[in-house]
């Protein structure tokens, strides 16, 4: 009589036990299918979320009317690289080529950083597929882009205060980010029929006095501008510390913040 009482014991305490394990493996199953759901994101084509949130906006112009020598080339390659690299999730990078046909302004390309996996639990997520989408969909698409306009021809103008202005309105101005930045790759010389940099040395001034740069003026409302500053041999008379105060001064009129010139040779 006492062992069948001994053993329905035993057998009672790995009942609970069983019990115990399957309830354990139930809580755990629940918190890591709930905490994987509460981690998805719905995404539209071009990896953006489709309740519109972006983290910060990025705009990168590089100016086609002019080819860049070997190492520009190099340097601008890893610079927007390490922007890549660093973009922060949900952050929107807009790809914009200046050259002279208005109607070519709109970016080739504009796409969201839906992360690449690093900082993701390896318990709820395939981080290598992730990084490799991330390649895919985000990294390599916009290096390709840049890749194919840095050896471009020689246009008959450069209008860099046409394109800023389209940028600003067409990336920046209704953007809800928080953070909002263009990288301009260009020697800054703007060259139009209407107003060039070749002929009349730009001055702050000017800014007031002629309607042009009037009419020209972007929306750059609480935008950071960072310029990597194309240096020409031929020009370098034009290229000088008054020149860029010149367009430290146009960008801040708009709205803005020049917040780094970095010159490329």
């Amino acid at each position: 009589m006492r062992r069948s009482r001994k053993t329905k014991k035993n057998a009672d305490l790995i009942g609970y036990l069983i019990m115990s394990i399957v309830i354990v493996i139930m809580i755990v199953a629940g918190y890591f299918f709930f905490q994987a759901k509460s981690e998805f994101v719905h995404r539209d084509d071009f990896n953006c979320r489709e309740d519109g949130i972006v983290s910060k906006e990025t705009a990168i112009v590089i100016d086609a009317t002019d080819s860049l020598n070997e190492t520009q080339i190099l340097f601008v390659n890893k610079k927007i690289k390490m922007i890549l690299e660093n973009s922060l999730l949900d952050e929107k990078v807009s790809f914009y080529i200046l050259n002279n046909n208005e109607e070519q302004y709109s970016p080739r390309l504009s796409l969201c950083n839906s992360g690449d996996g690093k900082d993701k639990s390896e318990l709820t997520s395939n981080k290598r597929r992730l990084k490799k989408q991330w390649n895919e969909n985000f990294y390599n698409k916009i290096i390709d882009e840049v890749n194919s306009v840095v050896d471009a021809p020689l246009a008959d103008s450069s209008p860099v205060l046409e394109m800023i202005k389209f940028v600003s309105i067409n990336t920046m101005y209704e953007s809800t980010a928080k953070e909002k930045r263009i990288l301009l790759v260009s020697d800054m010389l703007h060259h139009t029929k209407q107003y060039s940099q070749y002929k009349t040395k730009p001055s702050p001034k000017d800014l007031d006095s002629l309607p042009y740069l009037k009419h020209s003026l972007p929306k750059l409302h609480d935008v950071d501008v960072e310029v990597l500053y194309v240096l020409r041999p031929n020009f370098y008379k034009l290229q000088t510390r008054g020149h860029i105060d010149f367009w430290d001064k146009y960008i801040q009129k708009a709205g803005g913040n020049l917040v780094h010139v970095e010159s490329i040779n």
